[in-house]
């Protein structure tokens, strides 16, 4: 999963990982037949193995807990990156209003004086010189 430019997380667990936790999660269900089944024997047999398995357990959470909190943090980074783009975009294709309107006031009155003054010039005809 892309979560930044050139930054990305796989937030799945690995075929190990998977392996272990089943084979935990299977030798607890041993530990629990055994255990109603009321052999002591083999209930020892079994209940020393579980480190092993618990230790592979909480590396395996640790693991996806620091994968969601990279997660959470890149998700705060990007949505603080918008934020701060959204607002320099609206900062810079905002236009102040009684700006704009004086710009196409003094805009207008230039074009006005300037379309004036070339008919007052180009008034005059080669008949007006004639006569």
């Amino acid at each position: 999963m892309q979560v930044a430019e050139g930054s990305t997380i796989s937030p799945y667990s690995s075929y190990q990982n998977n392996t272990q936790v089943r084979d935990f999660l299977n030798s607890l269900v041993s530990l629990r037949d055994q255990l109603n089944s009321g052999s002591a024997d083999n209930v020892k047999t079994l209940a020393t193995g579980q480190q092993t398995g618990e230790n592979n357990l909480i590396n395996m959470l640790s693991g996806q807990g620091a994968i969601q909190q990279r997660l959470e943090l890149e998700s705060s980074q990007n949505q603080t990156r918008y934020t701060d783009l959204a607002t320099q975009i609206s900062r810079d294709a905002d236009v102040d209003l009684a700006q704009a309107v004086v710009q196409l006031t003094q805009n207008q009155n230039a074009y006005q004086a300037a379309l004036s003054s070339a008919a007052k010039i180009l008034n005059k005809s080669l008949l007006d010189y004639i006569v």
